[in-house]
């Protein structure tokens, strides 16, 4: 209860110190924001989506491991090996990159990092940056490999996916729990399915922050077959005609709250 009513505080002061110099009604001060600012040279700066203070940090996250991909994003690079939920922006040393969700269509998928030499060395995609969006809250691109458009929003505590599907009969979303930021690297992974529609797990890992955990719970809006692939991967494969998957992610102290204004969450706890 107290902290309940610390946050209540919290929140009330904000608004009434806004309150005495709150901009014109319509004004939307965002649309002055470019996203990509320190995208290049060796600015580390993330792409994705996010809230100010948020705990998840939703984007794609590029092949290589090299200093100047700290982020996970480069504006040299357009290789994609999924979307993953926590990542950092603006320092000299990689970690996190943890959950990471990759939609894919074909059985025929190598578990793995890969390497941009050979496109079968692992499940990555090239990204068409000509169709990127990004903006405060909100990133979307096409994935040219599996012809998936993917779109993320985030709050302070989830992370919300949409990806449309091209028809296949061998649809999925693949969860990497292997793959961390850079230096980060996985101690122990967990997953299994609680439904037909639901998934839960953990990451922990050793990196910049030398024992980390982070558990998770995923919902879909369309029932899958799950598989186990290896000790860190898992598939939920579905038929698609050409639709719309909801996905969501939570972070700790999220899991009790009800979400009715999308179809589906994922979730992290």
């Amino acid at each position: 209860m107290k902290s309940q009513h610390l946050l209540f505080l919290c929140a009330a002061l904000l608004s009434a110190a806004c309150t005495r110099q709150a901009p014109p009604s319509g004004d939307d001060f965002t649309r002055f924001v470019d996203p990509h600012i320190g995208t290049g040279g060796h600015g580390h700066v993330f792409v994705g989506a996010n809230v100010p203070f948020g705990m998840v940090q939703l984007g794609p996250t590029s092949i290589p491991q090299e200093w100047d991909w700290t982020s996970g994003y480069h504006q040299s690079d357009s290789t994609v090996i999924g979307f993953s939920h926590t990542h950092l922006s603006g320092t000299g040393i990689g970690d996190l990159f943890d959950i990471t969700v990759m939609p894919v269509t074909g059985r025929e998928t190598c578990y793995a990092r890969g390497m941009e030499e050979d496109p079968a060395s692992g499940m990555w995609s090239y990204a068409d940056r000509s169709r990127e969006v990004v903006r405060p809250g909100y990133y979307s691109v096409p994935l040219t490999r599996y012809n998936v458009l993917a779109e993320l929003t985030a709050t302070s505590r989830v992370g919300f996916h949409r990806y449309t599907f091209p028809a296949s009969d061998a649809a999925a979303i693949v969860f990497d729990l292997e793959n961390g930021g850079c230096w980060d690297k996985a101690t122990e992974t967990h997953i299994e399915a609680e439904s037909d529609r639901t998934l839960t797990g953990w990451r922990h890992s050793s990196g910049w922050a030398k024992d980390q955990k982070v558990y998770f719970m995923a919902e879909f809006s369309k029932p899958f077959t799950f598989e186990q692939v290896g000790e860190h991967y898992a598939r939920a494969s579905f038929r698609t005609d050409s639709f719309f998957l909801y996905i969501c992610h939570k972070l700790p102290g999220s899991l009790h709250r009800k979400h009715t204004h999308v179809p589906v969450f994922h979730a992290f706890s």
